[in-house]
C-alpha cells in the first residue's frame, strides 16, 4: 500500500508529538518541518501530501510558508490550524489554497477524523492519475514471464 507523507508544520512540535502516535499503523508517514526549506523538501514527496499548519505561533511567517508549500504541491490536502482565530489568517490561508482553515480550539480527535478521511482521498486521487497501483498486487511482476522460460538445449 502506498504511504502518504504528513507535513506537520509548526514551530514547536506540538501537533507532531499528538499526532504521530495516533497515526502509527496507518498508511501515512509523519514529517515534521520547521523551515522552509524543510518544507519544500516535503512537498515534493508525494503527489497529494497531506498537511497541517499550525498558526499558534509566528502566524506570518507559517501563513507564508502555507504559500511557499502550495506553490510546490498545488493538489496537496492542507489544513490550517488558526487557535487565535486571527481574523485575517483564514482569508489569507484560502487565498494561498488551504483545504481547511480552523478557527479556534481544535482537538486531536477532530484532526484525526479529518485525516482517515484526507488518507483514502489522497490514495485514491494518486491511484485515478496514475502515480500508484490501488493494490500492489494488481501491478504485473516484470519477472514472472521469466519463470516460464525453459533453458536453451544444451544449457545444464
Amino acid at each position: 500500500m502506498t504511504v502518504t507523507p504528513l507535513v506537520i508544520h509548526e514551530r514547536k512540535g506540538t501537533w507532531g508529538r499528538q499526532l504521530r502516535p495516533r497515526v502509527a499503523g496507518w498508511p501515512i508517514r509523519p514529517v515534521e518541518t520547521r523551515s522552509e526549506a524543510d518544507l519544500v523538501a516535503a512537498a515534493r514527496l508525494h503527489p497529494f501530501p497531506l498537511a497541517v499548519f499550525d498558526l499558534s505561533e509566528r502566524q506570518v511567517s507559517i501563513l507564508a510558508d502555507l504559500a511557499t508549500f502550495l506553490d510546490h504541491s498545488p493538489r496537496a490536502i492542507s489544513l490550517v490550524l488558526d487557535p487565535a482565530k486571527i481574523p485575517e489568517a483564514a482569508e489569507i490561508a484560502w487565498e494561498c489554497g488551504a483545504t481547511l482553515v480552523r478557527s479556534g480550539l481544535t482537538r486531536p480527535p477532530e484532526v484525526m477524523d479529518l485525516l482517515a478521511h484526507w488518507s483514502a482521498l489522497s490514495r485514491q486521487r494518486a491511484d485515478a492519475d496514475g502515480w500508484f497501483p490501488a493494490d500492489p498486487a494488481d501491478e504485473d511482476d516484470p519477472y514472472l514471464g521469466f519463470a516460464a522460460l525453459t533453458p536453451p538445449a544444451g544449457f545444464p
